[in-house]
């Protein structure tokens, strides 16, 4: 409905329609009059309130506001909710509530944007319910908060629906008892319990669950909401409703259930239902929304479906009116820490633990009378005490402090907190902030004050640790995980679906491979920057259906899970400041308490989160330290490193060692933190390449390169890398804008690779303290126009006169009043503006190198161990730990089978070469622990009868059939045996044995015979073919070990470069047009095209390489006749990208052959040679070539020197026979 505003109210603006005796008064948001007042009409007779708010519209009308939209669902309904918070926010009139399926997780984000757009935000939530019996049915309920209570009481209700989980949280009777205060109910959908016993007939159970809603929130709380979806039942269900309430003297209120934006975006929301419930479109048992209508209604769209019931209208309105929740951001809850005595505040004990640990740091060195350091120290306590950080610091130090306390490894540092001196001599971070320019004020900013952020990396398999250490410190409730969401990217949502519209995968894969990749690509931009991708779009109907839905759920959120690293700490329980749920933590496979809310929305909330990686490298560390202390003994160890220490540890590695520098200048990066990627590598042995020049004394410059190499491999920054090692060769090429910056950017030569040096250039340049050029590198970051335009202003021209009229606290000169030209200034503004946007921050880049460094060390000093422990670290991940195996082989170091008498439960590093654990074979993840401990404590076993009965009798563990064929056929009992078949059969004796003997043994009554006429002897049985030994070694290690399937090819592959080893190619990152491989093929899988045409794709392997092969429709024909499982081919192909993964290389295979078609013989020669005297010899010996063509390389030699011919000849004997008289020729 709309009034006349005669345009004095403008469009998307607020105003006011007042009920007067001669009609409706017009106001503005304000409520001043405009002199406009509108006659009642027959029209008006349903508008029953006093006053309504007004929204300007174009044609100069105001439309009523005649609703509160009080049930609608966000995307954070997840993958049921389609419309994003924002969008909720822009289409709300003004009023509204957000009320997701069990939970609150845009809650947060939906309250500011509401308020920010100047609208009125209702917090709430839909929740699942238990009946009136107690059963957990997924019964809907809408509870919002009317007050304060009312949202403290909503965050305790939907966190603890969590401990009531079957299917979905659940909200109980009792629950609502209990936190029922300031909150409102409504009765809910078709779901509810009211309608849905009305839809059964069960007028019964309808009445006493209103008697029973209208007991715990009052007639004035509790309202029966009626909806209009074109359903059946709710039609049958809308009259019965509206009887009822009237009946028990409640209100009706009406509500749209929205799930997606509009009405047109229908589809696209049974196909997001789809992807919830791993259905098709056209799956008659598909989840389907009855009906229509569930999107977002003006106020017009809901006078016509509820003309018959305006009050139901009205009544939203009543209950906005009811809710006013102010939720107070900013604040800082600090956890409970008890201070031990003498100490009784934070400030005390902070101060000293930080004197203590510069004592501890510096004793007996330069810097302990250094003024340098000791004055940052004082400033830098001085600062914290000020901020009122140093409970903070303190809570970070004891849970680091105990993790190093307890042997759990931590890194040096991570983000800018390591440039804190402070943080240095309490333990937190490792690197001196002093030798390697780190700055206080990039972490802590006097000038620009918010709440420290302190990330730590632990080692992956002691994090738990120290996640439980938290929680029984400060209490289970009070600790939680921050929550984190997987969103529908682009190229996935354009796969996801295609895939529920039933086209083939293939289809949807090439359609996201015409997406770009990039950080933030969205369909709307591939669809500017991908001329396939748009030609596509407008050729082809089926690409644009798919490309329109996919855009409609692109960003959407698609899961909740646990943030890799985000923990909280409050000093009560956490409920009470922010909702919760129980999510899976992925370490330990159990549900564990997790906010509701991200990381910011954590802090905007009161409580301080924290950083706590689970960093596998720190792990691989921690196991290198101990596995060399094992071999070669720790003094000796220390001696190695050259340590002060008297114990071993990883930040003692030097950094001026040239073996481990020249190692990375070659390009062996493998399994190096941070330096191992290809791009990488590259980058680093660029940097490195003048180390031969190097003296000793000065190594530590390859450190600086590291650090460098880390902040700048990244996005935008790999611009400057050119530059940077251009300036390294030639100092010629080094450029500065003016001569105070060589100060600043000679280290980098001339390239701005820091924050930092972004900080420095405003203090050295135009005189900002280094606070407010902290504030500048934010303004630069941030892109803020106002922020920007103000500080470009203060750093090319300052702020004198300002400061002078008493404007500005403090002076900046600017570059022209430190007498830069304005020129310049303009010059290095416009480069600051354009770095900062991606620059990094110097202190994290410098411990990343830290633990760069040290895990190279270990690389190039104890390789073995090294890759043993990386095996450990990553053995989930099967591509890494075939890449690594791959490495150590082109280094010599060999994997050896397990051996019951020497392996570990995991990969260990023996005499140079890494061993097999035991744990590693099928079926023996039990058992493994036991049977290393029992050889540990009680020596070698001495036999498969002595194995069993020592497990049984002294581990109470008895060896199964399962866990003797996988220690059998996986080689690990060779040292009894190396007959295969008599270890199983000798075992069939011992177990029945051991059986038949089990009352003696309980009775304690043992055998008089001697020990040699006990012991069981094998019986004679023959060997296992080599070929099943083999397959069955694979099946038990899930690799080949002792040999592989197509090593019998390489020795013949080396003789020739037709065919390329499959460990080369599957390392190529570009296409190549032809090539020809060997490898043995795995899962063969046959699929179709759109166009119903064949495909096929496999994988091929050799014992440490693996590559993914697709074969296109064309080649079809020729290649899957001769295709079989584990069977070793030739294949002749192209290298093409894999649209299905990104980044990843596949062989577009167009033949395969059988090796002995393509590798010469094992015999044949690696070259036949033949001497030529003339031309007419030469093309004898080419004409012959050319009619016997094969894989031999053929030479010739004329006049003593050799010249290649680029044909292959086969290896025959008439072909033998031919160049035998080239040869005879010579001898003659």
């Amino acid at each position: 409905m709309r009034l006349q505003a005669n345009g004095k109210i403008k469009e998307k603006e607020y105003g006011f329609a007042t009920r007067t005796e001669d009609g409706w008064s017009i106001s503005d948001a304000a409520h001043a009059p405009l002199d406009i007042v509108v006659p009642f009409s027959d029209e008006h007779k349903v508008l029953g309130r006093a006053e309504y708010r007004l929204i300007g519209q174009s044609d100069g009308t105001a439309m009523v506001i005649r609703f509160s939209d009080l049930h609608r669902h966000s995307d954070n309904s997840l993958q049921d909710g389609m419309t994003k918070v924002k969008d909720m926010v822009a289409r709300t009139e003004y009023s509204g509530a957000l009320t997701d399926h069990g939970n609150m997780y845009g809650y947060l984000e939906y309250y500011k944007g509401m308020n920010k757009a100047g609208k009125h935000p209702i917090i709430g939530f839909e929740g699942y319910m238990e009946d009136l019996k107690g059963n957990l049915e997924r019964n809907h309920v809408i509870l919002l908060a009317k007050n304060n209570t009312g949202y403290k009481n909503l965050l305790k209700l939907t966190s603890e629906s969590f401990d009531h989980f079957k299917m979905k949280p659940h909200v109980t009777w009792d629950m609502l008892r209990q936190y029922h205060e300031g909150v409102i109910c409504l009765s809910a959908c078709l779901a509810g319990i009211i309608p849905s016993a009305l839809v059964k007939g069960d007028t019964a159970v309808a009445e006493e669950a209103i008697e029973r809603f209208c007991d715990i929130f009052g007639k004035e709380d509790f309202y029966i909401e009626i909806q209009r979806h074109h359903i059946r039942e709710e039609d049958i269900v809308r009259p019965k409703l509206v009887a009822l309430a009237k009946e028990h003297g409640l209100k009706i209120a009406a509500t749209t259930d929205s799930h997606y934006p509009e009405a047109k975006d229908r589809e696209a929301h049974d196909v997001l239902l789809c992807l919830q419930t791993g259905k098709t479109i056209n799956d008659e048992n598909r989840l389907k929304y009855n009906g229509d209508g569930y999107f977002l209604h003006n106020s017009e769209q809901m006078e016509e479906l509820f003309s018959e019931w305006p009050e139901a209208l009205d009544n939203t309105l009543e209950i906005a009116e009811k809710c006013h929740v102010d939720i107070k951001l900013g604040d800082v809850n600090l956890p409970n820490y008890d201070f031990p005595a003498p100490y009784s505040n934070a400030d005390e004990y902070m101060v000293h633990i930080a004197e203590e640990g510069f004592h501890t740091r510096f004793d007996g060195t330069p810097h302990e009378a250094d003024p340098v350091y000791r004055e940052r120290f004082d400033y830098e306590v001085k600062m914290i005490k000020q901020m009122g950080f140093c409970a903070y610091f303190i809570i970070v130090w004891d849970f680091i402090n105990h993790a190093k306390s307890n042997n759990i490894y931590v890194g040096p540092g991570r983000g800018s907190a390591a440039g804190s001196m402070v943080a240095y001599c309490m333990g937190i971070t490792d690197l001196d902030p002093i030798k390697y320019d780190l700055l206080f004020e990039r972490f802590l900013n006097p000038e620009r004050i918010s709440y420290p952020d302190i990330d730590t990396d632990i080692e992956h398999v002691g994090r738990q640790k120290v996640i439980q250490y938290m929680i029984q410190k400060y209490g289970a409730p009070n600790f939680a995980r921050i929550v984190t969401f997987g969103t529908f990217a682009a190229k996935q949502a354009i796969k996801d679906v295609a895939r529920v519209l039933e086209m083939p995968a293939s289809y949807g894969a090439k359609l996201a491979s015409m997406v770009p990749n990039g950080v933030g690509m969205t369909i709307k931009k591939a669809m500017e920057e991908s001329v396939d991708l748009k030609n596509t779009y407008e050729g082809d109907r089926d690409a644009k259906r798919i490309i329109d839905i996919a855009k409609s759920i692109e960003g959407g959120k698609r899961h909740a899970s646990q943030h890799a690293c985000g923990v909280m700490v409050a000093p009560n329980p956490v409920s009470e400041y922010l909702p919760t749920s129980m999510e899976i933590d992925d370490e330990t496979g159990e549900k564990a308490l997790t906010s509701q809310v991200i990381m910011t929305e954590v802090e905007e909330l009161s409580l301080i989160k924290m950083d706590l990686l689970g960093l596998k490298n720190m792990s691989v560390i921690h196991e290198v330290i101990d596995a060399v202390k094992e071999r070669f003994g720790e003094e000796a160890v220390l001696q190695q490193i050259n340590s002060p220490h008297k114990t071993l540890q990883y930040q003692d590695i030097p950094h001026n060692d040239r073996a481990t520098y020249q190692m990375l200048r070659e390009g062996i990066t493998g399994g190096v933190f941070q330096l191992e990627s290809p791009g990488m590598t590259k980058v680093i042995m660029q940097m490195l390449s003048d180390l031969d020049s190097v003296p000793d004394d000065n190594l530590d410059i390859m450190f600086e390169r590291l650090i460098a190499a880390v902040a700048l491999y990244r996005p935008g920054p790999m611009d400057y890398i050119p530059d940077y090692i251009n300036g390294m060769k030639d100092k010629q090429n080094v450029h500065y804008d003016c001569p105070e910056e060589e100060a600043i950017l000679s280290s980098t030569f001339g390239v701005m690779v820091y924050q930092e040096q972004l900080m420095q250039i405003a203090q050295r340049l135009a005189g900002y303290s280094l606070g407010q050029a902290d504030v500048l590198r934010k303004a630069c970051g941030k892109k803020k126009k106002d922020m920007m335009d103000q500080q470009h202003v203060l750093f090319v021209d300052g702020n004198k006169a300002a400061f002078e009229s008493g404007k500005a606290k403090t002076l900046i000169p600017g570059c022209v009043g430190c007498g830069i030209s304005a020129e310049t200034a303009e010059d290095i503004w416009s480069k600051m503006v354009k770095f900062a946007s991606y620059a990094f921050n110097r202190s994290h880049a410098a411990c990343y190198a830290e633990i760069a460094l040290v895990t190279a060390y270990m690389s190039c000093h104890w390789p073995a161990e090294f890759y043993a422990a990386m095996l450990n670290a990553f053995i989930e991940n099967s591509d890494k730990v075939k890449t690594y195996l791959a490495q150590a082989e082109r280094r010599g170091i060999q994997l050896l089978l397990p051996d019951i008498q020497k392996s570990k439960c995991h990969f260990s590093a023996q005499d140079g070469d890494i061993l097999f654990g035991l744990q590693g074979i099928k079926g023996l993840k039990s058992m493994a622990e036991a049977i290393v401990l029992e050889r540990e404590e009680n020596g070698p076993y001495l036999g498969v009868q002595d194995m069993y009965e020592r497990l049984a009798n002294n581990r109470d563990t008895k060896l199964n059939k399962t866990c003797m064929e996988g220690l059998v056929y996986s080689g690990a009992l060779r040292s009894f045996s190396e007959n295969k078949a008599e270890l199983l059969a000798l075992f069939k004796m011992v177990e029945e044995n051991y059986k038949d003997n089990e009352v003696d043994r309980a009775l304690g009554q043992y055998t008089l015979f001697s020990e040699e006429q006990t012991t069981l002897r094998a019986p004679v049985v023959n060997k296992f073919s080599d070929s099943f030994e083999l397959e069955k070694e694979q099946e038990t290690l899930g690799m080949f070990v002792s040999r592989h399937p197509t090593d019998e090819y390489t020795a013949q592959m080396g003789k020739q470069r037709k065919v390329l080893p499959l460990s080369e190619v599957s390392e190529m990152q570009e296409q190549r047009r032809e090539l020809v491989t060997l490898g043995m093929v795995k899962g063969i899988k046959r699929f179709y095209t759109k166009a119903e045409k064949e495909m096929l794709s496999f994988f091929i392997e050799t014992k440490f390489s693996e590559l993914a092969c697709i074969v296109f429709p064309d080649s079809v024909p020729q290649v899957k006749d001769l295709l079989a499982e584990n069977r070793v081919y030739c294949l002749k192909g192209a290298l093409v990208p894999d649209n299905r993964n990104e980044g990843v290389m596949q062989l577009s295979v167009l033949s395969v052959c059988m090796p002995e078609e393509m590798l010469p013989p094992r015999d044949a020669p690696d070259y036949f040679e033949a001497f030529v005297a003339n031309k007419q010899e030469q093309t004898e010996v080419l004409s012959f070539v050319h009619q016997h063509p094969g894989n031999v390389r053929v030479v010739l030699n004329a006049g003593g020197k050799k010249y290649p011919v680029n044909r292959t000849v086969a290896f025959t004997q008439e072909v033998a026979q031919f160049f035998a008289q080239y040869a005879e020729k010579l001898e003659k």
